[in-house]
């Protein structure tokens, strides 16, 4: 067997933000170079409230979620008993309790995890899917279209959060920063989603 010297590799280009079919090349230039919204839909979410939450779902999940900033997200998975992924999650830590997003295709198993796994006592939890919805903003410009319509400084750090105000609507507002994409997620009570 003979290997041919072919010299040093020639580094490999980044990864894409999007696969090329996934947006039209319209969209794909904006989220490049400026900024795209985008309503974020496909979603369930849990709350989960009582003094025990944290603890309780830390050992369900891969993410640090003692170590979540105060209304910081953390991307993880939540698992079975025996260390299977039931479904990715991002988990944000409010004052009061613990939101937990994930696909909606996943809400059912979720629920019977956290039926079977989190003591009554210790940690709550109830679907809060229709409590609120989701806008994201990504892009380069993101930040500076943020700063425009909100009445506080945008999070510097991914999976940092804070609170917002768009005129009467109170906003969480989270830097993120996966697959490529550098932006803010914008969750707002459900009714006010449509004109955010």
């Amino acid at each position: 067997m003979s290997t041919t010297d072919a010299g040093p590799s020639a580094p490999l280009p980044p990864p894409p933000l999007l696969p090329r079919d996934a947006v039209a090349p319209a969209l794909r230039e904006a989220l490049a170079t400026r900024a795209v919204v985008v309503r974020r839909t496909g979603l369930a979410r849990f709350r989960l409230t009582g003094g025990g939450r944290v603890e309780c779902l830390q050992g369900l999940v891969t993410c640090d979620v003692p170590n979540t900033p105060p209304g910081g997200q953390a991307l993880g998975a939540l698992l079975t008993a025996k260390g299977m992924i039931v479904t990715t999650l991002w988990v944000t830590r409010l004052d009061d309790a613990l939101l937990v997003e994930l696909p909606v295709a996943a809400a059912a198993a979720v629920e019977a995890v956290f039926a079977r796994s989190l003591p009554p006592r210790l940690c709550g939890f109830r679907n809060a899917t229709d409590d609120e919805a989701s806008v994201g903003l990504y892009g380069p410009a993101a930040a500076d279209m943020l700063r425009a319509v909100v009445d506080a400084a945008p999070p510097a750090e991914a999976g940092h959060g804070a609170a917002a105000r768009w005129g009467d609507v109170a906003l969480r507002v989270t830097r993120v920063a996966a697959r490529g994409l550098d932006g803010f997620e914008c969750a707002a009570p459900a009714p006010a989603a449509p004109r955010l």
